[in-house]
């Protein structure tokens, strides 16, 4: 029953995040915390009773380096955590917007993590303890999810045959769809309103995107979704099925035709949402799925044709929208100032970085100090750099910093170590192509500062290290 419960809010909470306008204000990300927090109490639950109960589970045969790097993502998380707590408690100030001043506290050891902003990283870390939740909370279920699977005993078993791997990203890949759907007939009607009725940011409709204010961050969730949903439509033509056992089906039949239209929608969005960034990065993702998917024996030359023609079709149909616009947009490449003044922010980043190099100003302070490194008071005083990279290391320092780094490098090499549930290369490919295309573009902007885009990525990153990709396809 607690299983049950986890995973309809897990799929809840995936559904929600980028409706509640992507996430980006207090009552939304209190809401999204909430949820994640509870669904790591559950999830919390069910270990324990699994844990001192007689009834021994069944597990896939993880070979060691699969153990090996779980257990250092694992214990990264916690010093990554744990980082952000003495934070918290050895403050150095508060600050406060209204007055625009800072109340220091003297009791602080500058020898070790510290912040200028308690209040700030102390919503920081609520998050960070939510999103830890999320991908531990997804992991357990989806792993729980092989253990029914070994039980039925299928003669083949593979990560299709797991109705909750399957069930999560129908939810993921619908949920897109309808999204990019609604996002597109928006944009064509020129609103100016988020889902046609909340007032946008800039009130511009060229610069918001469906739910989202801020069209970059509409196209790094789009960016996001659309390799997952390719990755699910080819395992869906690899294990078409009936019941728990494949069978063999014709390509004109079974519920990946509704799939289609979707793939063709979803990568457009990126596209029409105008983000320079958001184009730049799925291009770079189309190139490298479309390379993966003719090194790929165990795919037809006639579905790899098939794929390539879906994929110039999209290309025309996204350029035909959006060129009008995104040919202005991307005139940037021959402008000097490209960059549409973010080395002015970039210059001040830095300049913080060097005053502060071990520990940073604390997680989540970047707003709070950023107004003190302008070098004219006429410099506008921004909440993000847009460069996550570098926020990271103006906010955590080298050691926190480093401990991030170090945390994506076990995320990866443990998605590519063998020993769990198998599914075809190019599927993993595509999961990587999503986490990859977030990460290029965190150099440019901020999606990892926006709860929805963070909450997704790290979800996608619990579906990636639930299975292993085939060693010989």
């Amino acid at each position: 029953m607690l299983e049950g419960l986890g995973g309809v809010l897990l799929c809840s909470l995936a559904v929600m995040t980028p409706w509640l306008f992507g996430t980006t204000e207090d009552w939304s990300i209190r809401v999204m915390n909430i949820g994640c927090l509870v669904l790591g109490a559950i999830f919390l639950s069910v270990w324990l009773f699994e844990r001192f109960s007689e009834n021994d589970g069944v597990e896939w045969n993880s070979s060691g380096l699969s153990k090996v790097s779980g257990t250092a993502f694992l214990i990264i998380n916690l010093l990554l955590l744990a980082f952000c707590v003495v934070a918290y408690l050895n403050a150095r100030a508060t600050f406060s917007m209204n007055d625009q001043t800072f109340n220091y506290f003297e009791d602080f050891k500058p020898n070790l993590p510290t912040t200028y902003d308690k209040d700030l990283t102390e919503q920081s870390l609520i998050t960070y303890l939510g999103l830890f939740a999320t991908f531990w909370s997804g992991r357990y279920w989806l792993a729980r999810g092989w253990e029914r699977v070994l039980r039925r005993g299928p003669e083949n078993p593979s990560v299709y045959n797991n109705r909750r791997f399957r069930a999560l990203l129908w939810v993921l890949v619908i949920n897109g769809i309808l999204l990019a759907i609604q996002a597109m007939l928006q944009r064509l009607g020129r609103s100016e309103k988020l889902l046609w009725w909340r007032d946008s940011w800039w009130k511009d409709p060229d610069a918001c995107f469906g739910p989202f204010s801020y069209r970059g961050n509409a196209a790094d969730y789009f960016n996001l979704i659309w390799p997952l949903a390719f990755g699910f439509f080819i395992l869906v033509l690899k294990y078409r099925r009936t019941g728990d056992h494949p069978t063999k089906m014709r390509n004109s039949d079974g519920p990946q035709l509704l799939l289609i239209p979707g793939l063709l929608i979803l990568a457009i969005a990126p596209i029409f949402s105008f983000s320079r960034g958001g184009t730049v990065v799925a291009a770079v993702g189309f190139l490298v799925f479309i390379g993966m998917l003719f090194l790929q024996r165990s795919i037809s030359k006639k579905a790899k044709l098939g794929f390539l023609s879906l994929l110039a079709i999209l290309a025309i149909a996204g350029w035909g929208l959006a060129a009008p616009y995104t040919r202005a947009r991307l005139q940037f490449l021959k402008n000097s100032d490209f960059m549409t003044g973010r080395t002015e922010i970039y210059a001040n980043a830095r300049q913080i970085t060097h005053d502060y190099p071990l520990f940073g100003t604390g997680p989540g302070t970047f707003r709070s100090v950023y107004h003190l490194y302008r070098t004219d008071v006429s410099q506008e005083w921004h909440a993000f750099v847009h460069d996550d990279w570098l926020e990271t290391r103006a906010t955590f320092g080298w050691v926190g910093f480093s401990l991030a780094v170090l945390q994506l490098a076990t995320l990866l090499l443990w998605i590519l170590s063998p020993g769990r549930a198998p599914v075809p290369q190019i599927f993993t490919a595509c999961l990587l192509i999503s986490l990859g295309g977030t990460l290029l573009h965190a150099k440019f902007d901020f999606p990892f500062q926006t709860y929805s885009i963070f909450f997704t990525f790290v979800l996608i990153s619990a579906i990636a290290v639930s299975s292993s990709p085939i060693r010989r396809v």
